[in-house]
């Protein structure tokens, strides 16, 4: 994206409320303008440099999110100080803040997030595709994917990944915002998941639903405005890998 336009588009993120541009995006007319002067690359990049500000902001709208809308307490008992724990896609405000053990996060644009935004210490975080984890199989406790498997070329080979690196006692917490079957999206989202094509992909993995919730999808960035309601939803799912015990 030429530089004066980039110049454009930051500013416009520094004063342009999350509300309203969430808003906008839903246009057509908006998304072929805005995806014809930046890629699914320059889009995401600056979504997180604009969130990158608020976030140092208010560090703890983190975990207020997450228990209000994510069952974070329940998520923490899964974890202790020993525990392995992945976030894939991790973004910049990852739940890794928020957790104890040895904390790792993966995501495609985790070199230039570097840039913009220090990670706290403890923080391993890498940049890998999710569709190849450069990491071991069965080596973590925990893996998260957190409204990142719409982003993904293939929500299929990411999940088979997820479960690769899996430990057999391990958990999967996955969030997907939901839509109707054949909804529009946008070239930063290339697929429109609904609740029955998430159990399809999550069983065709490897996976067994321990546990799958239905909730209002706000996201964190709308949520620190203060929004509070929203007539879209996000499925949160707890699942296992089948050779799990019972």
């Amino acid at each position: 994206m030429p530089g004066a336009i980039t110049k454009v588009v930051e500013r416009l993120s520094r004063y342009v409320p999350a509300r309203v541009t969430h808003r906008l995006v839903k246009y057509r007319m908006v998304q072929a303008i805005l995806f014809r002067i930046v890629d699914k690359h320059d889009a995401e990049l600056l979504f997180q440099k604009a969130w990158a500000r608020r976030f140092r902001k208010d560090p703890d709208v983190l975990v207020r999110y997450w228990r209000e809308f994510r069952q974070f307490d329940r998520i923490r008992t899964l974890v202790n100080e020993r525990s392995r724990v992945l976030d894939v896609g991790c973004g910049i405000s990852t739940i890794l803040h928020a957790l104890p053990g040895e904390r790792v996060g993966v995501d495609a644009l985790a070199d230039a997030y570097k840039t913009i935004y220090e990670y706290p210490a403890g923080l391993r975080i890498e940049q890998a595709s999710a569709e190849s984890l450069p990491l071991d199989d069965a080596s973590f406790d925990l893996v998260f994917c957190s409204n990142a498997l719409d982003h993904m070329t293939s929500p299929t080979s990411a999940l088979n990944e997820m479960r690769r690196v899996l430990r057999p006692d391990g958990r999967l917490v996955l969030t997907v915002e939901i839509f109707p079957d054949g909804a529009h999206r946008d070239p930063a989202h290339p697929h429109a998941l609904d609740e029955a094509t998430v159990r399809q992909l999550l069983t065709d993995s490897g996976f067994r639903v321990d546990e799958a919730k239905l909730s209002p999808w706000i996201g964190i960035s709308r949520y620190l405005e203060g929004v509070r309601t929203s007539d879209e939803f996000e499925l949160l799912v707890l699942a296992s890998p089948v050779n799990a015990a019972a």
